[in-house]
């Protein structure tokens, strides 16, 4: 869902290009303050704001990106550019911001990955180490060789999902 905030004579024209654009039902609210209370109440995919309204009052339109979270924010004057203009500068924020979030659900990925295959070989190296010990029990012997079993699936389950 898009929200659409601005006071312009030509919303709707706007919020059905945003529609078209980006096969999302658009919310219009007519000033920043109604703006933050829907943004507390629903989740939307962005925040459009006309530029007029954000500059009319600096320190709601502040309120409203510590209320947005995930919701991409787009400024736009809509008196300078066509409704289906606006909706391609919004089409074009959104598929960025989920480019980004993909990236970075990508890095932590890698990174988990990396944090986890080092600790896991950590692991083998202190077990294969208990079991060159000549004084251990069977047992005990039996129970490190299956840990160790256990710890290089898990490994070879992590380099696969490379």
């Amino acid at each position: 869902m898009i929200l659409l905030i601005t006071n312009s004579t030509h919303r709707n024209e706007v919020a059905g290009a945003l529609e078209k654009a980006l096969a999302e039902e658009v919310t219009i609210a007519t000033d920043v303050r109604k703006a933050r209370e829907k943004l507390a109440d629903q989740s939307f995919t962005a925040a459009v704001v006309d530029e007029s309204l954000m500059y009319s009052n600096p320190a709601d339109y502040d309120k409203l990106l510590e209320r947005a979270d995930s919701t991409v924010p787009l400024a736009v004057n809509f008196g300078a550019c066509s409704a289906e203009r606006a909706a391609r500068e919004v089409l074009h924020a959104v598929q960025r911001a989920q480019r980004e979030r993909l990236l970075a659900r990508q890095a932590v990925r890698w990174e988990l990955r990396g944090e986890l295959c080092s600790d896991i070989t950590g692991l083998m190296v202190c077990m294969q180490q208990a079991l060159a010990l000549p004084s251990l029990p069977e047992a005990v012997q039996g129970q490190l060789r299956s840990a160790c079993m256990l710890a290089e699936s898990l490994k070879s389950r992590l380099d696969k999902q490379v």
